[in-house]
């Protein structure tokens, strides 16, 4: 596979198989026998004709149809002759259209439900959120800044352990701003927010009024919880670090979420279910007004499984217009006062050294700042990236790897 381009049989991987041979059943499908044991393979004919693969229907060169759908409605789906070889598939469709199939293009698309849920994984990463059995900081997976740039399995190793666990320390990186920097070089993408464009800078300034440039100590959090979208992965740099205090905590809100529905069903629902208010309200130097606002569960779960997948929670950025009955109020703060009691419980500390790179999930791992010493320099840099962006540098890494197989 040396040298082959990007695409999604890149990603699958190899596949040995040859048709034995194929038929037109029930006039709309097509059926395909296979060399191996795996069987017969079925396939629409309209699925056929929308993904042939000629060069008036699709350029590899761009991984594009070059058809409309509304072309496909009005084209032909029946076939007028069909026939086979062990590597190919010839369809004459009656508008008088011709489309082959390789074999093996046509074995990576079987239908067949273990063929769909094992090409599932291997497109969207069979590695899945697991809820922490980290106690201390050393159990959090870490890797050399310079060997996540020169090695594909390392940027692999990277991707998958934040999705599993949610963190991943990068040590030895550059002492300077160097987060786009990396985010490029693995063929990622950085986010632009209304901090910045690009890096932005945490660092003590003894007279600011805000938080963060301060010494004093913050609770956990996640950030941007006023956003529809909360930011999804955020990497902070050490640049310097205070000698006293400054450690990071971290805590999964994917164990404490699921340890609080265990615990106390009720008290899960009202946090699944209670809409909270955030509010983003601030005037930057040199910039506009923000007024920015959203409500939204503290805990939101996938609609896919079920199972929590963000934790919206800052309290600095909370709104004091809760928007919900008394009685509703009373029991969210009984519920969340449990809640945030199994976070703190299950936290763990972690100071980062200069040249270390935290990076996390920020909707899952809640992060909180213990006090340092205000005569003491203290700073960071910080950026924020999409899941998408990361996912691709996955994928292309994977594909990078099967070309040397």
């Amino acid at each position: 596979m040396a040298g082959e381009p990007l695409s999604i049989d890149l990603l699958i991987g190899k596949a040995q198989a040859t048709i034995k041979q194929c038929e037109v059943i029930e006039k709309s499908r097509v059926r395909v026998s296979w060399s191996d044991s795996s069987g017969d393979s079925i396939y629409p004919m309209m699925l056929l004709r929308d993904c042939c693969p000629c060069e008036k229907c699709f350029s590899p060169s761009v991984n594009s149809r070059l058809t409309l759908f509304e072309q496909l409605l009005a084209a032909a789906s029946s076939v007028a002759n069909i026939s086979s070889q062990p590597e190919s598939l010839c369809i004459d469709w009656e508008d008088g259209h011709k489309s082959v199939y390789e074999a093996e293009w046509l074995y990576r698309r079987r239908l067949e439900r273990a063929a769909t849920e094992d090409r599932l994984l291997k497109m969207y990463c069979e590695v899945q959120e697991t809820p922490w059995t980290i106690t201390k900081p050393e159990e959090i997976k870490t890797g050399r800044y310079d060997d996540i740039l020169r090695d594909p399995a390392k940027i692999v190793e990277f991707t998958e352990t934040l999705i599993r666990d949610g963190a991943y320390v990068i040590k030895d990186a550059p002492p300077r701003h160097c987060l786009v920097e990396f985010l490029r070089e693995i063929k990622a993408k950085h986010q632009s927010t209304h901090y910045s464009d690009g890096e932005w800078v945490i660092k003590n300034i003894p007279t600011s009024k805000d938080l963060p440039n301060s010494s004093k100590k913050l609770e956990l959090h996640i950030d941007m919880p006023y956003l529809v979208k909360p930011q999804q992965l955020q990497l902070l740099h050490c640049l310097v670090q205070s000698a006293d205090g400054g450690e990071n905590k971290l805590s999964d809100a994917l164990k404490a979420a699921l340890l609080l529905k265990k615990e106390n069903p009720e008290y899960y629902r009202v946090l699944s279910s209670v809409e909270v208010d955030f509010q983003f309200i601030k005037r930057y130097r040199g910039s506009h007004d923000w007024f920015i606002c959203n409500r939204a569960p503290i805990i939101q779960e996938d609609p896919r499984t079920g199972l929590p997948s963000l934790c919206r929670f800052a309290a600095e950025v909370r709104c004091s217009s809760f928007n919900q009955p008394v009685e509703v109020i009373e029991s969210w703060y009984e519920a969340f006062r449990h809640y945030w009691s199994i976070l703190e419980q299950h936290s763990i500390l972690i100071k980062s050294s200069p040249g270390d790179i935290l990076a996390f999930n920020n909707g899952r791992v809640m992060h909180a700042r213990e006090a340092f010493n205000q005569q003491q320099e203290r700073q960071l840099e910080g950026i924020y990236a999409d899941w998408d962006y990361l996912m691709s540098a996955w994928r292309v890494a994977k594909c990078e790897l099967n070309r040397r197989v």
